[in-house]
């Protein structure tokens, strides 16, 4: 059963009223209202239509790695030598952030890479 947080309460609200029921679940929820143009705004806690046109997609793909601090390093090295193998070119590799507690005891590093044309 999902929470019923105000997000929730409120896609179900919008869905009734567009008449949507391609809904099994709560990502089915979401994701039906999102491919109608709708998004969560969560400084307003409200959901909103935007007719602004898309940028183009990314053509970078980007990955968080999050892990404990003290493997922080290993982890985003083992995962850049999977990529880097496959064909994808590194662009971009951030330091390792600590998070804020009470998840400092973990870090997260951000990588960027070029996909295989």
């Amino acid at each position: 059963m999902p929470k019923r947080t105000v997000k929730y309460l409120q896609a179900l609200e919008y869905v009734e009223y567009l008449g949507i029921t391609d809904v099994s679940d709560q990502e089915a929820l979401y994701r039906s209202l999102q491919e109608r143009g709708y998004f969560w705004d969560v400084e307003e806690k409200v959901w909103k239509r935007t007719s602004q046109p898309a940028d183009p997609p990314t053509q970078l793909i980007r990955i968080r790695v999050w892990s404990e601090s003290t493997k922080i390093e290993e982890t985003a090295n083992r995962i850049l030598t999977v990529l880097q193998d496959s064909g994808f070119e590194l662009i971009e590799r951030s330091q390792p952030y600590v998070c804020r507690p009470p998840k400092h005891l973990e870090s997260r590093i951000y990588l960027s890479f070029r996909g295989r044309d």
